[in-house]
């Protein structure tokens, strides 16, 4: 369980000529993740990826998650706005961020 307040700080960018970000893996948890109260993704731009249209994974866990908290976006200076924090509702076992809109690509 994360309790409130905890800054998620991940990296956009590209690896191995494909889209990346830096995610948590979660594994040997018996009980589902749960991210209680308020918390902040903390975005960095290491350059090369536009953003519109593509889903992020931040946490990718073996049981569901949930509930999910509330998330701030601090897009720094990565030139991206917008943007949402969800659990992926295919299977609840992903932390997702989703809807940033890119303006500049590097930070």
């Amino acid at each position: 369980m994360l309790d409130d307040g905890v800054v998620l700080e991940a990296k956009f960018g590209i690896e191995g000529g494909r889209a990346a970000n830096d995610r948590i893996v979660v594994r040997g948890y018996k009980a589902p993740v749960v991210l209680e109260g308020v918390h902040r993704l903390k975005i960095v731009n290491t350059g090369g990826v536009k953003p519109d249209g593509m889903a992020f994974v931040l946490i990718d866990a073996e049981v569901p998650i949930g509930p999910a908290g509330t998330w701030e976006i601090d897009h720094g200076k990565s030139g991206w706005a917008g943007g949402f924090v969800t659990i992926n509702p295919d299977d609840r076992t992903q932390l997702i961020v989703s809807g940033l809109k890119s303006g500049e690509t590097s930070q």
